[in-house]
């Protein structure tokens, strides 16, 4: 799985949401969208409309890590 970081918005200096392109080798591509709160916890989202969900309601995303390494492995596996 490719991995490409298409853009950051920094919320604060600590908090940060990155929009990821993942693709396989077909070429196959999702976007998904990672919510770092301050180097401790990765959420991650499977659309905006999740993204909002989180911010607006507190609704938990279907992955959340502790690690930027975890987010990386994670990444790894998605095929």
């Amino acid at each position: 799985m490719n991995t490409t970081t298409l853009h950051t918005e920094y919320l604060r200096a600590s908090r940060s949401i990155d929009t990821v392109a993942l693709s396989n080798n077909n070429g196959i591509e999702q976007l998904m969208y990672i919510y770092n709160y301050e180097g401790y916890s990765y959420r991650i989202f499977e659309s905006l409309t999740d993204l909002l969900a989180f911010f607006q309601e507190g609704k938990e995303p279907r992955w959340h890590f502790e690690s930027e390494e975890e987010v990386e492995r994670w990444m790894e596996r998605q095929s």
